[in-house]
């Protein structure tokens, strides 16, 4: 059956042609206005649209970049509140080992004089921390990584306190191990310089086994200094020890040869191992004695004719490179310039 063919789409279309060539001037220019009218209209409001969309878009990228902001900004004070919570904890570990310390029932005199300067050493470290100032790292310049950094408290602190604790020359900790000391201090700002400097220098000795443990060993004093220069660029926290040895007598023990370790009196004990503790000794006039330092990493052969062991150690601050939070300890002289 062949398929019938519609001519009414034809017809209409001819007949509306007609019509409008039949239509007025006026009248074509009316139509012409109302559709050009039209699709500006459906223009501009496709423009609206856009505008709109964008300014959704942007409104939305603001919000996202607001919790970027706040999220760093709770990381950071997660990682504050870590950190003095991990300097409670270690301080009340160190006020248990004063109050087991002086439970102690010893009749031996020389155990009873030991356990007495460990006492008296700890109730002095307690007393530091106690007064310290938590404070943040705010600015490290790449270029002095391990020479310096900034921490955000100064003068104004010790004005609303009324003490003086952020001073020149005050020790600078993380946990009970040092890590620098200040050196500059502004209104709401202080600079420190890092133990990882050069031109930091720390009076420390060698302790082999617990500090409080009557088997410990207080052997050889030296001097423990950075191994880095603020003037070129370096990363390394490696410190460098100079002048270890054992040649004078102290409340600790008898001198001790340098190359057998040996008394008088007893049998021989190396001066130095790896793995050894290095503490502070308190003879620098600026670093309060017993705080920890560094381990010792590696031990120089000691030349022909030498007086004294150079050695190199790593400090016992974590992430020494990577601070983000310290406290401050009033220097040991209040009048310090």
């Amino acid at each position: 059956m062949r398929r019938r063919i519609s001519y009414r789409p034809w017809i209409f279309l001819g007949v509306s042609l007609i019509f409008l060539f039949a239509l007025p001037s006026s009248s074509v220019q009316s139509i012409r206005k109302g559709g050009t009218h039209s699709v500006m209209l459906g223009f501009n409001s496709m423009n609206w649209l856009g505008k709109l969309f964008t300014f959704h878009a942007k409104d939305h990228k603001e919000e996202i970049l607001q919790l970027v902001l706040e999220n760093k900004d709770l990381k950071k004070q997660i990682e504050t509140l870590t950190e003095q919570l991990a300097f409670e904890r270690s301080l009340a570990e160190q006020i248990e080992k004063l109050r087991t310390l002086s439970t102690l029932q010893i009749e031996d005199n020389y155990w009873k004089e030991f356990f007495r300067r460990r006492s008296l050493e700890l109730t002095a470290k307690i007393h530091l921390q106690l007064q310290a100032l938590p404070a943040n790292v705010i600015y490290r310049d790449p270029s002095s990584w391990s020479s310096s950094l900034w921490i955000d408290i100064g003068e104004d602190d010790n004005r609303f306190l009324g003490a003086s604790i952020v001073m020149k020359n005050s020790p600078v900790i993380q946990g009970t191990s040092i890590v620098g000391v200040v050196e500059e201090v502004e209104k709401k700002r202080s600079r420190i310089r890092l133990i990882s400097d050069h031109a930091l220098k720390l009076s420390v000795r060698a302790i082999r086994g617990e500090k409080q443990n009557p088997s410990s060993l207080h052997l050889a004093k030296g001097e423990l200094c950075g191994s880095c220069s603020s003037k070129y660029r370096n990363r390394s926290s490696l410190l460098r020890g100079v002048g270890f040895n054992y040649d004078f007598s102290d409340e600790e023990s008898l001198a001790r040869d340098l190359r057998t370790g040996s008394l008088a009196t007893s049998s021989k004990e190396l001066l130095l191992q790896i793995g050894d503790l290095l503490v502070t000794t308190g003879m620098d006039g600026i670093f309060p004695a017993g705080f920890e330092v560094a381990m010792i990493t590696k031990i120089d052969p000691l030349q022909e004719g030498a007086t004294f062991y150079t050695l190199e150690a790593q400090p016992t601050a974590q992430q020494l490179d990577h601070l983000k939070a310290v406290w401050v300890l009033p220097p040991l002289l209040f009048d310090n310039p």
